[in-house]
């Protein structure tokens, strides 16, 4: 068992929004069980606000991957920054060649974690991935590998500020959602059109719940603005519109308002799932006991396949590789929400 206590410890992760979400409960078991440890997380910069105020790290380290850091020389840069803060471990999480060389830049004493292939062999101590398990607990198994099995966590965990939360309610004091209101979040987008639900169908769900009295409140960054205006066209009703009004903070924050939240297999997904709400999960190529939302109770839906996690944890179980979204039928949509929505 590797001592991770009284340490300087460099974890790496490079992908993408929901995949950051997923790695809290991994940094929160790291945490217990290295107390005075100085733990640091290299990150996407644009994705810090996920982690910047994590209870379970000392530092955040950014790269800017799609601007000035994109480069040979860029990385040369971030790696050399990570090399004079003299690490004792670094574990990587992260399955790239990018990653992996800024791993072997940052030079610590002990370097653990998954590589590429050919780079295998630089590492200290290598700890595979089970891809059977959920994205989160196959983070977790990496601890498990080196001897720690006391693994509980509180599931996904994003922390928000006082300010996030001042913007947040802002918006819903000009939109009129007042108290006793109760909201229903929707996110109709992907970064990832192929994974996408069929616009007219989130219409006919929003309609349906708007029509019971809920306050429907469509979420996304600019990029699903034209899936968002494509699903108000649909509607018979008029929702509030949150598309591109906040940064991710923000709209993390503005989460915590909704009873319920019904999103495409996406980044927002996981990050409602860090705020514990109730989720339908609208699935077509991911596998919902593999990349479902973690710790919270959710509903996910593949094609007509039911997947419900209500109080218990993911199992795997084998699914298809793709099944358009657009067979998931509108009422097993509203079937879930309702039950969701009664617990």
């Amino acid at each position: 068992m590797i001592n991770f206590d009284n340490k300087k410890i460099l974890v790496t992760y490079l992908l993408h929004f929901g995949d950051v979400v997923t790695i809290t409960p991994f940094l929160e078991i790291l945490r217990r069980h290295a107390p005075n440890a100085d733990i640091t997380l290299l990150v996407d910069k644009k994705l810090q606000d996920v982690v910047i105020y994590n209870p379970y790290i000392d530092h955040v380290e950014t790269i800017d991957k799609k601007g000035k850091d994109n480069s040979a020389l860029g990385i040369w840069r971030v790696g050399k920054h990570l090399r004079k803060q003299k690490f004792d471990i670094t574990i990587n999480l992260h399955e790239n060649e990018r990653t992996f060389v800024l791993c072997l830049l940052a030079y610590a004493q002990t370097l653990i974690g998954t590589a590429p292939k050919v780079m295998r062999m630089f590492l200290d101590v290598y700890t595979p991935f089970d891809i059977f398990m959920h994205a989160s607990d196959r983070y977790i198994d990496i601890l498990n590998q080196l001897g720690i099995n006391d693994t509980y966590n509180h599931g996904l965990q994003v922390i928000t500020s006082e300010e996030w939360k001042r913007v947040a309610t802002l918006f819903y004091e000009e939109n009129n959602v007042i108290s006793g209101d109760q909201v229903i979040g929707f996110h109709v987008g992907s970064a990832n059109l192929k994974k996408c639900w069929n616009p007219a169908n989130f219409a006919k769900v929003a309609d349906y719940f708007a029509n019971k009295g809920y306050k429907i409140v469509i979420y996304g960054s600019n990029s699903d603005r034209k899936l968002v205006d494509e699903t108000v066209s649909h509607m018979e009703t008029i929702p509030i519109i949150a598309t591109g009004k906040f940064t991710i903070g923000e709209f993390i924050a503005a989460l915590n308002r909704c009873s319920l939240f019904i999103s495409n297999d996406s980044g927002p997904m996981h990050a409602a799932a860090s705020q514990k709400l109730p989720i339908v999960g609208l699935f077509s190529s991911g596998n919902p006991t593999k990349s479902g939302p973690y710790g919270t109770n959710s509903i996910c839906l593949k094609g007509k396949e039911v997947f419900e996690f209500i109080n218990k944890s993911f199992e795997f179980i084998d699914s298809p590789e793709f099944v358009s979204p657009d067979e998931i039928p509108v009422e097993n949509v509203i079937q879930a929400a309702e039950k969701l929505l009664k617990l």
